[in-house]
């Protein structure tokens, strides 16, 4: 995809092109498009923008319903707060709203319009004055991340490399962990497992010393992954489930973490606990790129425990998300996992098309790692059920804590 549009309207055309069948975003699309438009003009005619924002605002609050909204709707609320925050000079502020909208935009699949928000905050002078050069490096990241998803991976490392120099010329410990996290994942997705497993210990080392429990977080779930993928499944599971105990009170970071829970557990062959991890996951209904890992994951374990019935209902859910998504590397991974489930629950034919289909994401993407195993078709040798691994007290607690996920949650609820 491409990163590089003159206009809101012009991003969000080309997100929409990346979704068939879809209209729009939800209920916030207009408003995104509206104020993404409103930094661009700022930004590109070079117009004041306090009083540019100030009159789209009061423009949304004479619509029907909308003064509503601006009380219970997030992303209507960080409108109001961008607002706030100009009123008062407060460019930090200013750019925490700004970037916490670009992310519900990031969510949702609108990327291209996300990345152009961030791309004009980058720009965008109050008084004369743009942003702090840390906080420049914070929103660099993000469009880092952004390009990641949209498939560019050499744009969003070139991005990830500029953060590091930032980094070094702030001494900041908190831009050191964003660039090395996000350089952890670009390694692990062309499957250079030793230099995924060297940029994630760097960056667990400096967020601890940045002292943000967000960056904690997720540096270990690197950790968690790097740690599995060198069989060390005792020191992915206490990393995990660190992470999740992290993540508690956020249903998204929660979900994040229950998936690459469930991951460790699968790959460690302790099919209960994975599935429970999984279905806690997609509980907790988190946007596409944490759905739709857990929901081949979720199919995968149910058809290794037998339960064909429950296998293709996740995958019928599976297949709905695939279709509408841009996710390439999510999609192909839950895919290779499909295929698998399709092929133990008796349906041969299925399983090869989606392997096929996962193989050329893979091809296209340039995931060398998926496409090695997208290679590997499905035969009677996945039908033996191996031990699971051998784990400490310790880990067979989290997962025995893990699979207690939904009797906790019903109780929660129901007060007892």
């Amino acid at each position: 995809m491409t990163f590089s549009h003159e206009s809101a309207t012009a991003a969000l055309r080309s997100d929409l092109a990346r979704h068939p069948g879809v209209a729009d975003f939800g209920e916030a699309t207009s408003l995104w498009t509206g104020y993404v438009s409103v930094l661009v003009r700022a930004v590109r005619a070079q117009l004041p923008l306090a009083p540019l924002l100030r009159d789209f605002v009061k423009s949304v609050v004479s619509e029907p319903g909308a003064r509503g909204l601006f009380r219970t709707q997030a992303d209507y609320r960080l409108v109001r707060e961008t607002n706030r925050a100009l009123r008062g000079s407060d460019l930090a502020e200013f750019s925490r709203a700004t970037k916490a909208l670009a992310a519900r935009m990031e969510d949702a699949g609108a990327l291209a319009l996300a990345d152009l928000a961030l791309q004009m905050l980058l720009l965008v002078r109050i008084d004369g004055d743009g942003i702090a050069l840390e906080e420049q490096g914070r929103v660099i990241a993000h469009r880092a991340r952004i390009m990641r998803q949209g498939g560019d991976t050499e744009l969003s490392t070139e991005q990830y490399r500029n953060v590091e120099r930032i980094a070094r010329a702030t001494r900041s410990q908190d831009l050191y962990a964003r660039a090395w996290i996000g350089l952890g994942v670009l390694a692990m997705q062309r499957g250079n497992l030793p230099e995924c497993a060297d940029w994630f210990e760097r960056a667990t080392k400096a967020a601890d010393k940045a002292g943000d429990l967000d960056l904690s977080r997720n540096a270990h779930h690197g950790s968690l992954i790097a740690a599995a993928k060198r069989g060390a499944f005792d020191d992915a599971l206490r990393h995990g489930w660190l992470a999740f105990r992290y993540s508690v009170g956020d249903a998204q970071l929660e979900a994040e973490a229950l998936s690459n829970l469930g991951g460790v557990m699968m790959q460690a062959r302790v099919h209960r606990p994975a599935l429970a991890a999984f279905d806690a996951a997609i509980r907790r209904n988190p946007p596409a790129r944490l759905i739709i890992p857990a929901l081949g994951g979720a199919m995968l374990m149910s058809a290794r425990l037998g339960d064909a019935t429950r296998a293709r209902e996740r995958y019928r859910s599976l297949t709905h998300y695939a279709k509408s998504s841009d996710l390439r590397w999510e999609v192909a991974d839950s895919l290779v996992d499909a295929a698998t489930a399709l092929f133990l629950i008796g349906d041969a034919a299925e399983s090869e098309r989606v392997r096929l289909r996962a193989l050329d994401l893979a091809r296209e993407g340039k995931f060398h790692e998926l496409e090695f195993r997208a290679e590997r078709a499905p035969g009677e040798s996945d039908r033996d059920a191996p031990n699971a691994v051998s784990l400490s007290s310790e880990t067979r607690s989290i997962c025995e804590q893990v699979e207690q996920l939904e009797t906790t949650e019903l109780l929660a609820l129901s007060g007892a």
